[in-house]
């Protein structure tokens, strides 16, 4: 249970503070962010994993914390104020489960997963409930703004979240079309690496690695990019805002 509640801190940002939302629609932001279900098993063993959820445009992606390692699921889509979506866990891959959460008050969620094994036939299912992970989970919170140009000319601006917790750092990109953790951070002295994997507007994935020197409140570096069959580099700077 301590492996898992720490694999959900390790993507656990809650971004209702990004700005980001439909208009006249909340639930958008009520949804996105880290959550540690509460659930009992269909061979009765109490359990606590963590998922996160983000966005890509205007598509939600999440992922299931099961092991340490991140499991997306595919087809999510939100419904009301329900979040529906399909997943194979990678320990039992011919088992899909089918997850219907549905929000039932502030960072509170309830659902039921259905269960299908592939070659028995076997069904089932289970109910869960939900709790967001609040920011007051982190030991330190900072917010840096990076801007950069992209190689078609176009200027960009996105805020990085980096939260502390038990000395172990973690990050969260949000900007106009993305709210994704980071894959990977790694600091020696001055120097920082955060690894974001993503997707372009046409579906394509794409991987970027942000290297940077911090001086005082800012920081300067380069973007390694590879998406396609393409790969290059590109300047960015910022500045700590919080």
């Amino acid at each position: 249970m301590v492996r898992l509640i720490l694999a959900a801190l390790m993507f656990a940002l809650v971004i209702s503070a990004s700005g980001w939302s439909t208009a006249g629609d909340q639930t958008d932001q009520q949804i996105l962010g880290a959550w540690v279900l509460d659930l009992t098993d269909p061979e009765g063993v109490h359990r606590t994993p963590a998922v996160v959820v983000g966005r890509q445009y205007d598509r939600y992606v999440a992922w299931y914390l099961g092991n340490d390692q991140p499991e997306p699921f595919r087809d999510l889509e939100l419904k009301g104020d329900t979040l529906v979506g399909t997943i194979q866990p990678k320990d039992f891959p011919s088992v899909t489960v089918d997850v219907e959460a549905k929000l039932i008050g502030d960072d509170r969620c309830a659902g039921t997963a259905k269960f299908r094994e592939g070659a028995s036939g076997v069904t089932g299912s289970f109910r869960f409930s939900g709790q967001r992970v609040p920011m007051t989970a982190f030991d330190e919170v900072t917010t840096w703004n990076l801007r950069f140009t992209a190689p078609d000319g176009e200027q960009h601006e996105v805020t990085v979240t980096v939260v502390t917790k038990d000395d172990k750092m973690y990050a969260w990109f949000s900007g106009p079309d993305h709210e994704l953790p980071a894959r990977n951070i790694n600091v020696q002295g001055d120097d920082v690496q955060v690894k974001l994997t993503a997707e372009t507007e046409r579906g394509q994935a794409i991987d970027v690695t942000f290297r940077g020197v911090v001086s005082g409140e800012t920081v300067k570096g380069t973007a390694e990019f590879q998406v396609g069959g393409e790969s290059g580099t590109i300047p960015f700077q910022g500045e700590r805002s919080s």
